[in-house]
Formats: C-alpha cells, structure tokens, sequence
C-alpha cells in the first residue's frame, strides 16, 4: 500500500511508515530547496534549528494516523524572530491536519460529538474545536454580506443558565441568519445595527419583530426607512394568553357545579375551529361551556374574531376598520385581560396593518427553533453564540462554503 500518496504534504516527503496497534505512523522530512521568507516582514530567513511535531490525520481504515514531521526552525535577522515552518495542511497551532478538521467538522452535521469522538479516537473537546476552527474559517472565506438587506426578522430565544438570551438576526427573503448576538433586546440587537453602514440601514424597508418595546426602539433609531410589522404568530399568542387569564379567573370565581365546565378546557379554548370539527366530543364540551360562561365566551369571541381578520382580508382600508372595532371591543369587555391587551394593541395598529401590506412573518426565525434544538443535542448544551452562529451560517447560507 503506498501510504505516502494518500495523504500528501506540500513541501514535505514520507520517509517510512511504522504500523502499531494503536496507530500508523509517516515519518516526513521536508525538502531542502524550499525558500523560507518571515511572516511578518516577508525577509529572507536563515535555518537555525530542527524540531519534530506530530499531526493527526486522516485516519485509514478506522485506524489512527499520525504524521511525524521534521521542522525546521528559521530565523528572521530583520525581526530577531524565529518560526518554525508548518505544513499549509497543518493547523497552525494545534497537532491536527485541516482535512481530518473538516471530516469532522463534516459529520458533525448528522452525529453527535460523542460518537463522533469515538468514532475518530479523540476527545470531545477536539471533535468541538475542530468545528468551530473549520466553520471560523469558512466564515471569514464568506462573510456576511449585509447590502441590499431589504427585509429583516429578529427574534429573541433563551439557549439555558450557561448562554442566557441571544438575539438571531435573519434575512426575510432567503432565510439566511445574518447575526446572532448575545444578550435580548436593545443591547443585543444594538451591536448589530452598528456594524452596518449607514447606506446599508436605509436599503431596509421592512424589519418583523415581536412587540417588545426594545426591539421598537431599536429600529426606529438605526433603521430610518424601515416599517414595522408585527406577526400574527406573536399576536395570536397574546391573545390565547389572554384567553388563558380569563379562563382562570372564572375557574376562581365558579361554583363547584361550574368549575366542571371549566375543567380541562383550555386546549378546546385555544384550539382553531378547524381542529375541532373533527373532534365531536370537544366540540359539545367547548358549547356548553361557553353557554354557561359568559366572560369566557366573550374571550373566545374576540380570540375567533381576530383569526378571523387574519384569515379573511380584503383590502387594507377593511382591514384596518376591523382591527379599530376589535380594539374597541375587547377595550369595552370587561375583561381586565383583554382591556390590558387592547390599550397596547391600539399603540401598535399600524405595525399590525403592516403584516397586510408587506406579509413578512417570523415563520422562518420561528423555524430556527428546531434547528437550535438539534445543534444543542448533538453539542450537549450550546456555550458558544459565535459557534451556533457558525452553524447556522452553514445550514442557511447558499453561498456558504461546503466541505467534501
């Protein structure tokens, strides 16, 4: 078997090769006409010494390669430095080859570090850094190109204790994730906002968030030219919670004969009237409970009525005349819940009207759930924000460089 042509080293030839049973050893020397010039100052350097560095490689047939390198140390006069001369194939400052990086870094898509560090005899540590390495790389190749941004969504989500808050910043368009940044709100979006130029905040016109007032702050100061859009998904959601408070208030307030009606009622609350044709049984439990309760069937009403505008819309002038009655109506329910919503929604009208015009939703940042979810599994945890970000550079960017 010639060993030496599978695994080649510019600049370097194979000696011998010696087979334990632990591992295969290459032994490697380097050429004696190679010209060797200062990284720093590009002079001419002179060979001072020898010394030895071994490298992980690819493996062969399941078993551990090793190359055992000579290197000569050079010295630059110039600089009154000296370097010792790697391989370009080496990593260079670790004792890993940029191949086996990138095998790693390859099946890290589908494995998890764990059987990965078994499957390549190295620890989980080096299986994480090889990625991260790998990805880095690949990321300053292609970074992110941030002009002609026309549409935006940002989103905040909670990765645990040891991360805490970040905020992911995604294309509209293509689904591509342009940022990640640690912290929520203002100081995790600010960051990246003031990386842009200021030609590339007025190309955006139209940016999808959630109602925090932060995020509200943060667009109307950086991004001059952009509308806001509120999707429905967060809508909805502050509406079923709302519907949710109602319902445990009136749990609260009921009689023993009453509370059976309430009892296990909240999936029937907050389910859609499509799911619940084909659910006999709940339907009939759902009727009745909103016969006997007229505070929760007038939550249910107005949580209906706004799937309703959402699901029928016309024309913006309709739209927005549907929108100010159903502020007015949930104002005057009663419902402390659906008061407090209403007074906020009422601020926030033309940022819902929005959604009408542009139709951005967060559905795509939404979506990164999963994704994160998979990355965390497979990672035992996400510690890093730069490193998710890397990851999810390499799922969502087309132009992002693939390895193998």
């Amino acid at each position: 078997m010639n060993i030496t042509i599978k695994y080649p080293l510019q600049g370097w030839y194979a000696t011998g090769v010696e087979y334990t049973t632990e591992s295969i050893i290459v032994k490697c020397c380097i050429r004696k006409k190679l010209k060797h010039h200062c990284p720093d100052c590009a002079a001419r350097m002179k060979k001072r010494s020898i010394t030895r560095l071994r490298l992980r490689d690819l493996p062969l047939c399941g078993t551990p390669v090793v190359l055992d390198l000579t290197l000569p140390v050079m010295f630059c006069e110039r600089c009154k430095k000296s370097h010792a001369i790697r391989p370009s194939e080496a990593h260079p400052s670790r004792r890993i080859t940029w191949r086996f990086m990138e095998m790693i870094a390859f099946f890290h898509r589908d494995c998890a570090e764990s059987l990965l560090a078994k499957i390549f005899k190295v620890s989980e540590s080096t299986v994480r850094r090889s990625v991260h390495e790998v990805l880095k790389r690949s990321h300053l190749a292609h970074p992110v190109n941030l002009n002609n941004r026309l549409c935006l969504i940002i989103d905040e989500k909670y990765l645990g204790k040891k991360t805490g808050y970040i905020t992911c910043i995604m294309d509209g368009i293509n689904g591509e994730v342009l940022g990640i940044e640690q912290g929520k709100g203002l100081e995790g979006i600010s960051s990246f906002f003031k990386r842009m130029t200021e030609e590339q905040r007025e190309a955006v016109q139209v940016v999808s968030i959630d109602r925090g007032n932060a995020f509200q702050s943060a667009v109307f100061t950086y991004l001059p030219n952009a509308a806001i859009t509120f999707d429905p998904f967060h809508i909805i959601k502050n509406i079923n919670d709302a519907v949710s408070k109602v319902r445990c208030e009136q749990w609260r307030l009921a009689d023993k004969g009453n509370k059976k009606y309430i009892k296990n009622s909240r999936f029937l609350l907050l389910s859609s009237k499509e799911k619940l044709e084909t659910n006999t049984k709940g339907k009939a439990k759902l009727l009745e409970l909103l016969a006997v309760n007229q505070p929760i069937n007038t939550a249910y009403m107005l949580k209906e009525n706004m799937r309703d505008i959402y699901h029928t819309h016309t024309t913006m002038a309709e739209t927005a005349d549907r929108l100010s009655q159903w502020v007015e109506l949930a104002a005057s329910s009663g419902l402390s819940a659906f008061e407090t919503l209403a007074r906020t929604l009422q601020k926030q009208l033309g940022g819902i009207l929005n959604f009408f015009q542009f139709g951005l939703t967060s559905a795509a940042i939404e979506g990164l759930n999963s994704r994160i979810a998979r990355i965390s599994s497979k990672m035992r945890g996400i510690v890093s924000p730069k490193l998710l970000f890397y990851k999810l550079r390499e799922l969502t960017c087309p132009e992002f460089p693939q390895m193998l």
